[in-house]
């Protein structure tokens, strides 16, 4: 089960990090950005960053502070008259992933071809791209913000692009939300990805992700 997929229904942010060192870090973004929202946040993490191991940076260790209750906002409560404001703070989480961290660009600025991919992808994009000889040419964007996703940002680079190739585990969930970004805009791009390239089963490799 593509547990992207619980956010959307929820209406709660979602992060993705893409390598041990990006968990690490990701985790205390999620913290603050969730006692701002007053809201959950969701981290999701695959199979390879759940059995991955690697050396980290570490950052200062903040002061303890004492944990606050805040009434209805310290747990998911499923009531019409809340939707709005789990709208609202959804709108908030958007604006602060337009200018979060976790999205990365690498590639000419202008590129015709472009990757977008979340997670682990990003890993696996980069290694194929390198062994292609293409790294450089192809412009990839990395999001790790995943829900709800930066928009403004997504169509900064969709814009420039005429063929777009989505690497991302498991569902064809990027693919199909850029896709409707793409149609909303009235863009003429083309955008594959799991839903017809890409087997639509099975882990992500560079083989995969080369072929």
């Amino acid at each position: 089960f593509d547990s992207r997929h619980m956010a959307v229904s929820a209406n709660i942010p979602m992060l993705e990090p893409a390598s041990v060192q990006e968990t690490k870090d990701m985790i205390p973004y999620a913290f603050e950005l969730s006692e701002e929202l007053e809201q959950m946040v969701l981290v999701r993490v695959t199979t390879r960053i759940c059995h991955g191991r690697g050396s980290v940076t570490l950052g200062e260790i903040p002061e303890k502070r004492p944990f606050t209750p805040i009434g209805l906002w310290d747990r998911m409560v499923g009531i019409n008259w809340l939707h709005g404001f789990l709208l609202e703070k959804l709108e908030r989480a958007r604006e602060a992933f337009e200018v979060s961290p976790f999205n990365h660009y690498t590639g000419k600025e202008d590129a015709d071809k472009l990757i977008i991919t979340g997670g682990t992808g990003m890993k696996y994009v980069q290694e194929a791209l390198e062994e292609y000889g293409a790294d450089g040419e192809v412009g990839v964007l990395s999001l790790g913000c995943l829900w709800p996703l930066p928009e403004k940002l997504i169509l900064k680079h969709l814009s420039k692009a005429s063929k777009v190739l989505v690497v991302e585990e498991v569902d064809p969930f990027l693919e199909e939300h850029i896709s409707a970004i793409a149609g909303k805009a009235r863009l003429n791009v083309e955008i594959q990805g799991r839903a017809d390239l890409i087997p639509p089963i099975g882990e992500l490799n560079p083989e995969v992700v080369f072929k």
